[in-house]
């Protein structure tokens, strides 16, 4: 399997050296190291990468200013803050900001980039999931929109979603049946039939497939 690129930023050299030889040494991650975000900043023009590392507290630009710079130009790449600062006000505002995860230094640097290596490997697999996710909905939806076949959601009575075929045979747009009554479609002969059910099917009581 490939390993994971991360980008590791931090203005202690002998901070991103033990932790570069430390991440790459299992053969799961591949580390470039950046002393600055704004080094950062110019790495990433031109590269991708599944999960940054930053410390929080740095010269010129901090870790957070940094993620808000990423999330404001479009970059939603997994966000780590490593640092020694353990304000909750930070974590607060890591958090708000969008970071994935925050982790404090200290200790036993066995321990911590243990814990740092768990948690880009978790960033990235919650990152790929949340892709694969949007990729199978996107998918769908083209699906549903192209399909021949009529498609129409009902919840309360009231229309949630139909596709361009439904809405093309009630001769309206899709958006112009959002949250319209459904009875509003249906012969006031049929409506009591139909309605009944709509709200049995709903309830999942056995009923007639044909309304």
């Amino acid at each position: 399997m490939k390993p994971l690129s991360v980008l590791y930023v931090d203005d202690e050299p002998e901070l991103l050296e033990i932790g570069k030889m430390f991440l790459e040494r299992g053969g799961d991650y591949s580390v470039t190291t950046c002393r600055s975000a704004g080094e950062a900043m110019e790495r990433i023009s031109g590269e991708a990468f599944d999960v940054i590392v930053s410390d929080y507290m740095m010269p010129e630009c901090d870790g957070i200013r940094f993620l808000i710079y990423l999330r404001e130009h479009g970059n939603e790449t997994p966000f780590i803050i490593f640092t020694g600062k353990g304000r909750e006000e930070v974590v607060i505002e890591a958090f708000e900001n969008g970071a994935d995860f925050y982790i404090q230094k200290g200790g036993d640097p066995r321990a911590q980039f243990a814990e740092l290596s768990q948690k880009i490997r978790k960033a990235a697999d919650l990152r790929r999931a949340e892709e694969a996710r949007q990729e199978s909905e996107e998918k769908y939806r083209v699906l549903v929109e192209n399909a021949n076949e009529v498609i129409m959601v009902i919840q309360d009575g009231r229309i949630q979603f139909c596709n361009p075929r439904m809405a093309n045979l009630l001769g309206r747009q899709p958006i112009d049946l959002d949250g319209v009554p459904i009875a509003r479609f249906i012969h006031p002969d049929d409506q009591e039939l139909v309605m009944g059910r709509q709200r049995d099917r709903a309830a999942g009581l056995d009923v007639p497939s044909n309304y």
